[in-house]
């Protein structure tokens, strides 16, 4: 299962007179090319591993600020990444609260240079679900495969639940509960099949108490206690999502079979 994505150069507001190339706005001129944006065939190229992704570059197809809202409406893409400038943010935030108005509402990510420097500013905007700071290819990609364990893993076993807000998260970490098994020995077993992962956040690592951020968050201590954090990173495959896809469902099933708690 994979999402529709669609990678935005957004229009310029002052139509004409400036051309990305690369990660930044630049005068148009010489160097001013009519190919997408480096960046956005990057990122094509990483996320078309189990996703579509397409690119949209509003300049070259002379799609304006009020034409683009129409443009992604057809297409109805799960998420719109758009590379933004320093001498466009204004115009390019514009059009991006457009798109989040359509009634599908897409998760919208921005990134550029601009972006990396503003993060902050830029995340006051409605319109905007998350800020990549850095290279966007490798947080897209970390991003797109976290989403897929957890649809696999939802997929295939019952009685399981995201700990925390479903979009507003970070995008290389998943942190999830298993009703009816205590968090260690999901661990233990995982461990054994060359499998690392983690029950509680990075700074508790070892300890046997159940998250006192979960804790806090409302979640009964004996869910929690069956929470497990994986936490995803640049040496992260596709081939490693499998991996765990195949082997977690049957660990959780023996491990239920055997717990004096879960009945269903």
């Amino acid at each position: 299962m994979g999402f529709k994505i669609l990678l935005v150069n957004p229009p310029f507001g002052r139509g004409k007179g400036y051309s990305r190339e690369g990660r930044c706005t630049q005068e148009a001129g010489f160097w001013a090319t009519p190919w997408p944006p480096y960046s956005l065939a990057m990122l094509a190229a990483v996320l078309r591993n189990g996703n579509s992704a397409r690119i949209l570059d509003c300049p070259a197809q002379n799609i304006s600020e009020n034409k683009l809202s129409a443009v992604v409406a057809r297409s109805a893409p799960d998420i719109v990444m758009a590379s933004v400038g320093t001498e466009t943010i204004e115009s390019d935030l514009a059009a991006l609260e457009k798109i989040k108005a359509l009634p599908f509402k897409p998760l919208v990510i921005i990134f550029g240079v601009h972006a990396t420097v503003f993060a902050k500013d830029i995340l006051e905007n409605s319109a905007v679900d998350f800020v990549v700071r850095g290279e966007p290819e490798e947080t897209a990609r970390e991003l797109a495969m976290r989403d897929r364990l957890w649809d696999g893993l939802a997929e295939r076993i019952p009685d399981i639940a995201l700990n925390g807000h479903p979009e507003k998260r970070l995008p290389n970490s998943l942190n999830f509960r298993v009703e009816g098994i205590e968090g260690e020995a999901m661990i233990l077993c995982l461990d054994m099949n060359r499998v690392s992962v983690s029950s509680g956040s990075a700074c508790t690592t070892g300890s046997l108490d159940p998250s006192h951020v979960l804790l806090a968050m409302g979640i009964p201590a004996e869910l929690a206690h069956g929470s497990q954090r994986v936490t995803l990173g640049r040496g992260t495959t596709e081939l490693d999502i499998d991996y765990y896809l195949d082997i977690f469902p049957p660990i959780v099933a023996r491990l239920r079979d055997m717990s004096p708690v879960y009945n269903k």
